[in-house]
């Protein structure tokens, strides 16, 4: 389950790195949080992509090829 989430994990690291940027309020990082939390945003979509692609290739197999759920 760690596999499908991390880049959902890695999104919030830098959601995270961007808001101590912002509370820190130090002058001229405006651009730089700005591009943290864009490259955020397009890690979470990836991040959830890559867990609904996993959830439908699991689901179109067969059942015999289907690995159980610990």
């Amino acid at each position: 389950m760690f596999r499908n989430t991390i880049l959902i994990l890695v999104a919030l690291g830098v959601w995270a790195l961007s808001s101590g940027i912002s509370a820190c309020a130090l002058p001229d990082t405006t651009q730089l949080t700005d591009m943290l939390d864009l490259l955020g945003e397009v890690v979470f979509a990836l991040g959830l992509v890559t867990v609904f692609a996993r959830l439908a290739i699991g689901m179109a197999r067969a059942p015999a090829q289907r690995r159980p759920i610990r």
